[in-house]
C-alpha cells in the first residue's frame, strides 16, 4: 500500500520496494516504475499500485469423474507480475489519493483467473489417469 502525506495543495506518495506505480494525468503517464517517490495534485491524478513481488495462492480443483465420484486436488501456486503496466491496464489496481489503498480489490480479481488458469491443467492430467472429468 502506497503511504501518502497531505501538504498543503498536493499530496506525496512513498511507494514500497516491492510496489509498481503509475502516475497520470489527463490519460498520459507522467511517471511508472518501482519505489518511487513524489509529489502530486490530487485533483487530477489517477494512480494505480501493482504489486510486483511473489505472492502464493493456495485453492482447491474441484472435478468429477466417469463414474459421479467428486475428486479435490489442492493446489499451490506462486506468482508475480512480470509486466504491471499491461496488468494495471488489464484489471484496475487504481488507489485512492487520499488513502492509498486500492479501490476495489484487484488481488481477489487475479485470484479468480488464476484459480481458472490452475485447474485446467490438473482436470487435463486427471482425465489423463483416470479416464473421463468433468469440471463441476
Amino acid at each position: 500500500m502506497a503511504d501518502i502525506t497531505h501538504l498543503f495543495l498536493r499530496r506525496h506518495l512513498r511507494s514500497g520496494p516491492t510496489a509498481w506505480t503509475r502516475h497520470s494525468v489527463s490519460g498520459r503517464p507522467r511517471r511508472e516504475g518501482v519505489g518511487l517517490s513524489y509529489a502530486f495534485r490530487a485533483r487530477t491524478a489517477v494512480i494505480s499500485e501493482v504489486p510486483v513481488e511473489d505472492r502464493e495462492l493456495s485453492l482447491v480443483a474441484h472435478a468429477r469423474t466417469a463414474d459421479q465420484a467428486e475428486v479435490s486436488v489442492p493446489l499451490g501456486v506462486t506468482w508475480r507480475v512480470v509486466e504491471p503496466g499491461l496488468a494495471a491496464q488489464r484489471i484496475d489496481f487504481g488507489i485512492d489519493t487520499r488513502t492509498g489503498r486500492w479501490r476495489s480489490t484487484p488481488l481477489d480479481a487475479l485470484a479468480t483467473l488464476l484459480g481458472e488458469l490452475a485447474q485446467e491443467p490438473v482436470v487435463a492430467l486427471l482425465r489423463a489417469q483416470k479416464g473421463e472429468v468433468d469440471i463441476p
